[in-house]
């Protein structure tokens, strides 16, 4: 068959990689550059080395299944383990070093290392927004799935596996002819909200390395910091900020540049005077940062009259990044088992 998946996040390639294992064609379609999603990584100006995580920092590793995926990725050097300090601050001048709890890992050459990785062998357009779906009659008056870019490619599909965000996911389906299986489908999906976030991306010169890898905040702006600096040799303090929710709802129809001002003057109170000033900054907004509302399902799928559909993403039993690999790896082995590579 031939499979189209609409994002290149975490469940989406994990789902085409299973899927492309068991003989199906597969063709990925990202609206971004790059693919891996919320494991995204940015690189400081043309310096190669000054990259930081300004998506998920690192994640933990529960279920049997993801860790078999994290043992792979350790021995393939792409992920480590993250034993650094865990930090909470309650204010300037009550801060402690907590528990690490669940052990956790981070990509020593950046989170977008592993969608890299996961990429590699897949057919991916990138930038490639998928903004219609519709069903059609093919060449030999077979239905199909018809799916329209925002660019006016056209694609023709047996099958199709939605994998972005869940209010991207609903607009999609929207477009969609008015069947009541896929009607089903969207009241599912406005079930499921998230909280936005902005990161903000600080870079210091001449600043003495912090002893911290994260630190979490009890502020009205600022949730937590990534220490990236700590996770690679950076040889400056690079940090990210990431904001409450509250403050991202606030802000978010601000100038960008306001917002990064905003966020500063309140570092400046967590961490002191110096870090108003960064040498280099850039502010990043996920709208879609996590799910607070989730799906209590592995993936949802449709088949009727021979033309499947399945969502996935992390959106699927938690907000994780391993939410997303079991809801990709579940769907695809799903439909590996279900689906005739021969149609």
């Amino acid at each position: 068959m031939k499979i189209a998946v609409v994002g290149a996040g975490m469940s989406g390639l994990i789902a085409a990689r299973e899927l492309k294992r068991a003989g199906h064609e597969v063709l990925i379609f990202e609206k971004s550059r790059g693919y891996g999603g919320r494991m995204a990584t940015r690189y400081v100006e043309n310096d190669k080395k000054l990259r930081l995580d300004h998506g998920v920092p690192g994640f933990a590793a529960h279920s049997s299944e993801f860790k078999t995926f994290v043992d792979a990725l350790i021995k393939k050097d792409i992920i480590k383990s993250w034993s650094g300090s865990f930090a909470s601050m309650h204010s300037k001048d009550d801060r402690t070093v907590g528990s690490e709890g669940s052990k956790r890992y981070f990509a020593p050459g950046g989170m977008n290392s592993i969608g890299k990785y996961l990429g590699k062998g897949l057919e991916i357009h990138n930038q490639q927004r998928v903004v219609k779906l519709e069903k059609i009659h093919d060449d030999y008056d077979n239905l199909c799935w018809q799916l329209k870019c925002d660019s006016d490619l056209l694609i023709e599909a047996d099958a199709v596996v939605i994998s972005c965000p869940a209010p991207q996911a609903l607009e999609i389906l929207k477009t969609a002819e008015d069947q009541e299986q896929i009607l089903g489908l969207i009241q599912y999906l406005q079930t499921v909200t998230y909280d936005p976030e902005f990161a903000l991306m600080v870079v210091y010169d001449g600043i003495e390395p912090l002893e911290w890898d994260v630190l979490e905040v009890e502020d009205p702006v600022i949730k937590f910091i990534s220490n990236e600096s700590k996770k690679r040799d950076l040889r400056k303090v690079s940090l990210v900020v990431h904001s409450t929710t509250d403050f991202a709802i606030s802000n978010m129809d601000k100038e960008r540049e306001e917002v990064a001002l905003l966020t500063l003057w309140q570092l400046n109170s967590v961490l002191g005077k110096w870090a108003e000033s960064p040498n280099w900054k850039q502010l990043h907004f996920w709208r879609y940062s996590q799910a607070n509302k989730w799906l209590k399902n592995d993936f949802m799928e449709i088949s009727g009259n021979g033309t499947p559909l399945a969502l996935v993403g992390s959106y699927m039993n938690g907000n994780s990044v391993e939410a997303a690999y079991l809801s990709g790896m579940k769907l695809g082995k799903h439909w590996a088992e279900h689906l005739s590579a021969n149609k």
